[in-house]
């Protein structure tokens, strides 16, 4: 699929076509590492959504990488629907799965303390948190999600898996859109383990 089927595709996807120069790199080429470089590449570059070499049967120098900053970007967007920054999305994730204190909160998302105080200062303020005194320790203050919060959650969880949907629809098989959802599943549970493996920065 060429960029130019793409677009005729999303022709009536309003939220598909935002930023749509944003959404993937258009070209990929020696040195190219997203839509910034599409005016750039050389005229063999190939078409990220069109070719399915460069997907499964090759991997240049930095590919992972510019992939990963891409997708951190859509990540950025999709969360922005809901007036959320990435850092706080994760923050309201790890809280959706039990309160914690700001030790634990920093350890799970690999930040320094001071970090996540200013997060949850925003989000506090915001309603979506609440400070408590731990029942075990009234000396220890834990941090747990309210309704409101566990609303937002769940909106930015659905505009998030929509818009990756979207984006992983553009590829030219529903195989390899399978698949690319798949790989993020896969992605989530190596990060897991590099978690409780304890190796860090």
């Amino acid at each position: 699929m060429t960029i130019e089927k793409t677009a005729s595709a999303t022709a009536g996807n309003p939220t598909a076509l935002k930023d749509h120069a944003d959404d993937v790199p258009a070209a990929v080429g020696p040195g190219s590492s997203g839509p910034a470089d599409a005016g750039h590449a050389g005229s063999g570059a190939r078409s990220v959504v069109g070719d399915t070499a460069v997907l499964v049967g090759e991997r240049r120098p930095g590919s992972i990488a510019h992939a990963a900053a891409w997708l951190a970007k859509q990540v950025e967007i999709g969360v922005g629907v809901v007036d959320l920054s990435p850092s706080q999305y994760r923050t309201l994730i790890v809280l959706g799965n039990g309160s914690a204190v700001s030790s634990f909160l920093a350890d799970r998302l690999d930040v320094r303390p001071p970090s996540v105080t200013a997060v949850i200062d925003g989000l506090v303020a915001r309603g979506l948190v609440v400070r408590q005194q731990s029942e075990d320790d009234r000396r220890c203050v834990t941090h747990v999600l309210t309704d409101q919060g566990r609303r937002v959650l769940a909106r930015a969880d659905e505009a998030l898996d929509d818009r990756l949907v979207t984006i992983a629809s553009m590829l030219e098989s529903d195989e390899l859109s399978t698949r690319a959802i798949d790989d993020l599943s896969l992605w989530r549970h190596a990060l897991l383990e590099h978690h409780r493996s304890g190796v860090r920065r």
